[in-house]
């Protein structure tokens, strides 16, 4: 239960400068969603992240960070745990293995076996306790192999299955972002509104895009962002370096 934002742009910018009028609105948003932010930006030595525990519209940390981060690809996410998830640093998101950055909305209930399988595979460790850096953890696996649509093709079957041999209604929540070093934007759209919390809007899971001459941002919903459209559910879509969109289909 988080906020993301995408943004590819043409040359390097920050976030403000990017989505102009109403970025604050953004930030606003984390004094709902406050058990922490983070955001992650490919540099020219690769990829930085930076996160935070506070709420960040309070977080000192936040304003010289945003300052800081100007690239070509960026993301910020503002994070709501998922009722009894640990608040701390490792559960904040992006999680990074150094060379891509993954953020994470949403929530599904990961079994014992997926955790032994991404030990006996030697996937990506978990530093934190979240159903979202294990999603990481096996899209990243499953890559070694595979493209990146096929990897989140493979890894949300894989959680979708894992559910309904639970019984748990609807599909779960694997709205998602991530950060490639030469690649661009990969961006999941996979939600179900079946899956939302009484206290949730029913477009709270909903994604938008703006596309611009010179820059595509992707965003959460419930804020104001100026001439956004809608991005279809149940979509994989890949936001390139030179701006074009690939969409692939999940199911």
């Amino acid at each position: 239960m988080c906020r993301l934002l995408g943004v590819v742009a043409s040359a390097p910018t920050d976030f403000a400068a990017a989505v102009g009028e109403n970025f604050d609105q953004f930030i606003e948003l984390s004094k709902v969603h406050k058990d922490g932010w983070g955001t992650a930006w490919l540099a020219d030595d690769g990829v930085q992240v930076v996160r935070g525990v506070p709420m960040a519209c309070e977080d000192p940390q936040l304003g010289p960070t945003l300052q800081q981060a100007v690239a070509k690809e960026l993301i910020l996410h503002l994070r709501w745990a998922t009722p009894g998830m640990t608040v701390n640093i490792n559960n904040c998101h992006p999680f990074t293995d150094g060379e891509l950055a993954f953020a994470h909305n949403g929530s599904f209930t990961p079994t014992e076996q997926l955790r032994q399988d991404l030990l006996d595979w030697g996937a990506l460790a978990p530093q934190g306790t979240t159903d979202s850096e294990l999603y990481f953890s096996l899209v990243r696996y499953l890559h070694r192999t595979m493209s990146w649509p096929q990897a989140f093709r493979m890894a949300i079957a894989r959680i979708a299955a894992d559910e309904a041999a639970q019984e748990i209604p609807g599909l779960p929540g694997l709205n998602a972002m991530l950060i490639t070093p030469d690649e661009g934007l990969y961006v999941v759209s996979y939600n179900s509104k079946t899956r939302i919390f009484d206290f949730e809007s029913e477009d709270y899971y909903q994604l938008w895009i703006r596309r611009d001459p010179d820059k595509v941002i992707i965003s959460s919903s419930n804020w104001d962002l100026p001439g956004h459209e809608l991005l279809d559910n149940l979509r994989i879509y890949h936001v390139k370096p030179d701006l074009t969109i690939d969409e692939y289909p999940i199911v």
